[in-house]
């Protein structure tokens, strides 16, 4: 092999894994690293939940635990949701959403949620079989 086509054969080598990893931080959901020590700003959130039974709304201070139990904000009725499933947080005027360490997980946007991932209006969360549409993010005073 020639100089050359060393050459050639390198530098398309790295144009692939440039690509690549355009690719695979395109392809991650928006993540921010939370502090361990947040300050935490009162936010409401509006959420629309799809349930089985149609679509009702529920508006709720963070921090919002989602689950079955007595003790959720959010109580859902839904036998797939475990009784603390989900929680959203806030740090510095962000809301983030985290996975309680549920039987059958929380996504984000059709995304496995792991650690902590911004929440934004519009956004997806399906917990179960249960779809929370985020409405509004407002600060609360």
């Amino acid at each position: 092999m020639t100089d050359a086509a060393a050459h050639l054969r390198v530098g398309s080598l790295e144009v692939m894994l440039a690509f690549g990893a355009i690719a695979l931080l395109a392809s991650q959901p928006r993540r921010r690293v939370a502090r361990e020590h947040a300050v935490v700003e009162p936010l409401r959130v509006t959420l629309d939940i799809v349930e089985r039974g149609g679509v009702r709304t529920f508006a709720g201070l963070c921090p919002l635990v989602i689950g079955r139990g007595k003790d959720a904000a959010l109580a859902l009725s839904d036998v797939e949701v475990s009784r603390a499933h989900a929680r959203i947080d806030v740090e510095d005027d962000v809301p983030f959403l985290r996975d309680l360490g549920s039987r059958n997980g929380t996504f984000l946007n059709g995304a496995p949620v792991s650690g902590a991932i911004e929440v934004r209006v519009d956004d997806e969360i399906d917990v179960g079989a249960t779809r929370l549409i985020v409405r509004e993010i407002e600060r609360w005073v």
